[in-house]
């Protein structure tokens, strides 16, 4: 009998898991296209909100109307609506740049991109209308779109097999019911940051070879990789994770070395190495810029003179507290309750992934040719459990660090960029017939994708709601 990754990279599947997540999605909605429904409904209850919540920053940011169209107005409410939380600051900040140190918080990269595209607006007849929210929306929304579009080609290019495509279908589908809720809809950074993350691990993925030469071609694409990643660093600083994948592609690709030594690993190296300092520069560039900003006067800031001087650093434990354990007090267990869902998910699924990979990985030559695979078939599988592995391993970190340093409760947010989750999750849906004799000799496991699909709709759907009023979880 095949292993679980064998089937995952080889084998054929019928449409039961995609009958699965359809039922799924039917006893959740009435409408079986679950991007539209769940976007349209979001975006009418918002809406519909009577009246402001007990924050009404985002009506502030918002300058008098030029007009008394019905457009105008809806536009202006559903942007006031957007608008709250880290999207105020980052609207904000993206109209008249940096002003206090606090602001160094939220992603410098985010910010520039809104006040690109929303410059040349306010010189127009729509500078009435809270522009930096819509064109952030805008920017959002797209994003989400194009991140379906590059986890579905991940996915086909992590798991080649006949089972690729429906797998990456599945997978798409549930990243627009992703946890992350009306987050990917806001004037946030979420959905870019989630689009680059897959974009630039699809261009990885690309440059993984099948064997143990690589060409020039993909030591290309692990440039290419580094560079998509860095951006995504600038948009989200937990996007530095990612430099976990090429710090375990450099040790692989080092250990080779013992083997002998040549031009074409001498070229990986190095392009493991610039990828891998691409995605640094995405972290400390913003940090050289507040350094120039803060530092250089007579009377520089407490952060100038440490060993590494940060300012997202010192900001994030200053202004924030967060750090080591900062978050474990009594009045956040309710918080830590609400994120227990996506933090068994991710931990499960990523610790799980793991676990399967260094088993395959580990198992004796004699016991694989017991699968009757040929050396292409077999490569084909290795390459696979590689890249499992190394996108397992970002993800583990985030969980963790989300427990012991992060606001917990973003760990529904930050879990929209993990791919990993999403690709075990749409396997299980594709094996949902098959495994369920097992699921119910063990018990324990049966139905869980379903609770999971449930556990998103629901989340995402009461988020919007609270999210429009100001209120938490945020």
């Amino acid at each position: 009998m095949t292993s679980v990754l064998t089937c995952w990279a080889s084998s054929g599947h019928s449409v039961a898991g995609c009958s699965a997540l359809e039922t799924t999605l039917r006893a959740c909605m009435d409408k079986p296209r679950p991007k539209d429904v769940k976007k349209n409904t979001i975006n009418y209850h918002l809406s519909r909100i009577p009246g402001p919540g007990y924050d009404t920053s985002a009506s502030l940011l918002t300058p008098p109307a030029g007009n008394g169209s019905s457009l105008t107005g809806l536009l202006e409410l559903l942007a006031e609506k957007l608008t709250s939380w880290d999207a105020i600051y980052f609207t904000t900040v993206a109209r008249r740049g940096y002003l206090y140190e606090q602001e160094w918080a939220f992603a410098w990269g985010w910010t520039q991109l809104i006040s690109f595209f929303s410059s040349d607006l306010r010189e127009t007849s729509l500078a009435h209308l809270p522009v930096e929210s819509l064109v952030g929306a805008t920017i959002a929304h797209a994003s989400h779109g194009l991140s379906v579009f590059a986890l579905y080609h991940l996915a086909c290019a992590v798991f080649p097999g006949p089972s690729g495509p429906q797998l990456a279908f599945i997978a798409g589908c549930l990243h627009i019911l992703s946890p992350a809720g009306i987050f990917l809809s806001a004037p946030c950074g979420e959905s870019t940051a989630a689009f680059l993350t897959f974009a630039g691990l699809l261009f990885f993925a690309w440059g993984v070879p099948v064997g143990a030469a690589s060409s020039g071609r993909q030591d290309g694409f692990v440039v290419l990789a580094g560079v998509t990643l860095g951006l995504a660093t600038t948009v989200r600083s937990n996007a530095l994770l990612n430099g976990i994948v090429f710090a375990e592609e450099a040790v692989l690709v080092a250990w080779s070395v013992r083997k002998g030594l040549s031009v074409q690993k001498i070229k990986r190296l190095a392009a493991v190495g610039v990828g891998g300092c691409c995605i640094a520069v995405g972290f400390l560039l913003p940090q050289y810029f507040a350094y120039q900003e803060y530092c250089s006067s007579a009377s520089p800031r407490p952060w100038c003179t440490s060993l590494a001087p940060s300012i997202y650093t010192f900001v994030q434990e200053h202004y924030w507290d967060v750090g080591f354990l900062r978050y474990w007090k009594v009045s956040n267990i309710p918080l830590f309750l609400l994120a227990t869902p996506a933090l068994v998910i991710l931990l499960s699924s990523g610790l799980r992934t793991v676990d399967l990979t260094s088993r395959e990985t580990t198992r004796p030559s004699h016991k694989v040719d017991h699968y009757k695979v040929t050396p292409a078939e077999r490569a084909l599988s290795q390459r696979t459990i590689q890249l499992l592995r190394s996108l397992a391993y970002p993800q583990i970190v985030l969980a963790v660090l989300a427990i012991t340093n992060y606001h917990v409760q973003i760990i529904t947010r930050l879990a929209s960029a993990s791919p990993v989750w999403y690709l075990w999750l749409a396997y299980s849906f594709l094996n949902a017939r098959q495994a369920d004799g097992k699921a119910k000799a063990r018990g324990r496991w049966n139905g869980w994708e379903e609770n999971v699909v449930m556990y998103m709709v629901m989340y995402g759907l009461i988020q919007g709601v609270l999210f429009a009023s100001f209120l938490p979880p945020a």
